[in-house]
C-alpha cells in the first residue's frame, strides 16, 4: 500500500523563487510571495520584484538592459534634435527666427522635430541657412556615432599621455558638449585635433584641449590618472590652460571663448571641492 502510494504520487519540481528587491539588498530570506512577501508585509516595507512570475532574474536583467538602451538612444536622438534646432535659430535671419518662435507658440507639440518638419513643409525649397546647417549637422551626427575619440596628446598638451587625453575628450563630447557647451563643432574639432600642426584652427587649439581636459578632470569619477591623483592632474591641466590663455587673447576666436568658459567652470569646480573639504 505505502509503496503503491509512493509510486502513485505525482512528481514535483522545486521552483526557484526570486527574492524581492528589499530582501535581496538586505541579504535576508524571502518567501517570494506576491504582490508582497511575508517579510515586507510584517516590516511594512515596499516590496518590488525585478522579474515577473516565472521569469529568471538574468532574463529580467536583460530586459531591463534593453529598456535602458532604448532610453539612451531616445535621449541621444532628442539631444541631437535640440542641437539642430539651436543651430537653426542661431543661423536664421531675424525675421525667420521670429517666424520659428511663432510656430513654437502655435504648436501643440513639445518635440523640436515637429517644428523642424513643419518648417520644411512651409519652405519646400529650403533656405540657404537651413541647408548649410544640415550639412554641419550630418558631420556632427557621423562623429557622434563613434563613442570613443582616440587622439594623440602631443603636440596639443604636455600634461598627460594619449590615453588620458582621449578619455577626457570623449567624456566631454559624450556628456557636457550637447547640454552645456555646444558651440564647438565636434567633427571639425576632431579633424583639426588629428593634425600634427598646433596652429589654432576653426574649432581646436592647445588652449581649448587643455581647458577641456581640466574641466573634465574635475568631474571625472576616476581617482587616479597615469598613477597621479585625479585632482592633481586636473590642477596641472588648469595651470597649463591658464598659462596659454593670455597668448590667445590678442586674437579672439571661438576656441578661445569656449576655453575661457571651460577654465571658469574648472576653477569653479575646484573651489567647490575645496569648500567641501573645508
Amino acid at each position: 500500500g505505502s509503496a503503491e502510494g509512493a509510486q502513485g504520487s505525482p512528481a514535483t519540481c522545486s521552483v526557484n523563487l526570486i527574492a524581492c528587491d528589499t530582501c535581496r539588498r538586505k541579504k535576508v530570506k524571502c518567501d517570494g510571495r506576491r504582490p508582497i512577501c511575508d517579510r515586507c508585509s510584517r516590516c511594512g516595507s515596499h516590496c518590488n520584484y525585478d522579474a515577473e512570475v516565472g521569469e529568471s532574474r538574468s532574463a529580467a536583467l536583460k530586459k531591463k538592459y534593453r529598456a535602458l538602451v532604448q532610453d539612451y538612444n531616445r535621449l541621444v536622438k532628442e539631444a541631437h534634435m535640440l542641437r539642430r534646432f539651436y543651430g537653426l535659430i542661431r543661423a536664421a535671419p531675424k525675421e525667420q527666427s521670429f517666424s520659428v518662435f511663432q510656430k513654437i507658440r502655435a504648436s501643440r507639440s513639445s518635440r523640436p522635430l515637429d517644428v523642424l518638419e513643419s518648417l520644411d513643409e512651409t519652405h519646400p525649397d529650403r533656405s540657404e541657412f537651413s541647408a548649410s546647417y544640415e550639412e554641419s549637422d550630418r558631420e556632427n551626427n557621423e562623429a557622434d556615432s563613434d563613442q570613443n575619440i582616440e587622439v594623440r596628446a602631443a603636440p596639443w598638451t604636455v600634461v598627460a599621455g594619449d590615453e588620458v587625453v582621449s578619455e577626457l575628450i570623449t567624456q566631454y563630447f559624450t556628456f557636457d558638449y550637447l547640454y552645456v557647451f555646444p558651440p564647438i563643432n565636434r567633427a571639425i574639432f576632431t579633424r583639426e585635433l588629428a593634425s600634427p600642426s598646433v596652429h589654432p584652427g576653426l574649432c581646436c587649439s592647445q588652449l581649448l584641449v587643455n581647458a577641456i581636459c581640466a574641466q573634465q578632470c574635475y568631474i571625472s569619477r576616476r581617482e587616479y590618472m597615469e598613477g597621479i591623483p585625479r585632482l592633481e592632474m586636473a590642477e596641472r591641466f588648469l595651470e597649463e590652460a591658464s598659462r596659454l590663455l593670455p597668448h590667445e587673447l590678442h586674437s579672439l576666436s571661438l576656441p578661445t571663448c569656449q576655453a575661457a568658459c571651460l577654465i571658469f567652470a574648472a576653477a569653479a569646480a575646484r573651489d567647490q571641492l575645496n569648500d567641501g573639504d573645508g
